[in-house]
């Protein structure tokens, strides 16, 4: 796998080669492989509290990537 096929940032890459791009499957990621408390990601408490996670998460491919498109279409 290359280390990223679209040569942005992050990246996460580790020791055995294994390469992962896009911040939030690399926080995903980590969250899944070391949080054995489930503290960060919560793998029991599906609803609510892995759901508010996830929301936060994706927060900005929604409402947030919606308002600055319209700002800078208008030149604000």
């Amino acid at each position: 796998m290359r280390t990223n096929p679209w040569h942005t940032i992050p990246v996460l890459k580790e020791e055995d080669g294994f390469a992962l791009s896009e911040s939030r499957a690399i926080l995903t990621y980590l969250a899944e492989r070391y949080d054995e408390a489930g503290k960060l990601f919560p793998s029991e408490d599906v609803k609510p509290a892995r759901a508010e996670v996830m929301m936060m998460l994706f927060f900005d491919t929604g409402a947030l990537s919606k308002a600055i498109r319209r700002a800078f279409l208008k030149g604000i």
